[in-house]
């Protein structure tokens, strides 16, 4: 079997990288004129959250993990449902996305795939930032029983970042799925309220199995719906100046 030249490999890449590195300049360029909307509101709406949410964290996980011990069935239900918000099931959706539009001969399909791995990808790194803050998730703080705080980066103490059972602010799942649904749903109208809807069960799911607080939750919903409105919003703004290119 022969192998593709070193221009043919070239090309191949180019054709990849190309869009990806547009959608992210875009995007970029929008998040830095509109800081107020993508960077001002989400802190605010997030301090809002942590500061009405927290006082009742505690009470809804504690029931909540009693309940799963009285329903153990709903427990395992709840679990399928959170794996829906893997990462590489976001990844194969959106990729399928835009396989079927460049099937269809449809650029919004194929943007709209792109912007929801961008999203995705994008505030899934940031949230694992955010997870430096160090707040043990609920089942963790019942096993070891400490206090629900922010213990922050230690490394060489049991609360350091690379732990997973103390990375429970914000939720990685919840983030990643509002993301893909907010950077697809915002360019192709018609899959928005399926892909919420899916997303907003992803977040339920991981408050029920007490991975998270309903906060983290929240948290990582608004993440991701800013980061994909952003995406978004620079897929549009490529699509329409694409448009404009073909009438002239």
């Amino acid at each position: 079997m022969k192998l593709p030249d070193r221009a043919t490999v070239q090309r191949a890449l180019s054709g990849v990288l190309e869009p990806v590195l547009l959608l992210l300049s875009t995007a970029g360029k929008r998040i830095k004129t509109q800081w107020m909307f993508f960077i001002a509101l989400p802190l605010f709406l997030i301090t809002a959250v942590c500061a009405g949410f927290f006082p009742l964290d505690l009470e809804l996980s504690d029931s909540l993990i009693h309940e799963r011990a009285e329903k153990p069935s709903m427990y395992h239900f709840m679990k399928d449902i959170s794996a829906l918000g893997d990462f590489a099931g976001i990844l194969v959706l959106c990729l399928s996305l835009m396989g079927a539009g460049k099937w269809l001969g449809r650029r919004r399909l194929v943007m709209a795939g792109l912007a929801g791995i961008m999203a995705a990808s994008c505030s899934g790194l940031l949230n694992n930032v955010v997870k430096f803050s160090g707040r043990p998730r609920p089942k963790t703080r019942v096993e070891y029983h400490i206090a629900d705080d922010f213990y922050g980066p230690q490394p060489g103490k049991r609360f350091y970042w690379g732990n997973s059972k103390y990375q429970s602010f914000a939720s990685g799942h919840t983030t990643t799925a509002f993301g893909a649904a907010a950077g697809v749903g915002c360019v192709y109208p018609p899959l928005a309220v399926p892909l919420f809807a899916w997303a907003s069960l992803v977040g339920f799911s991981r408050i029920y199995i007490t991975v998270h607080y309903p906060s983290d939750v929240l948290a990582g919903a608004i993440i991701g719906l800013f980061i994909g409105i952003a995406f978004a919003m620079a897929a549009r703004d490529i699509l329409a100046k694409q448009n404009q290119l073909l009438k002239t």
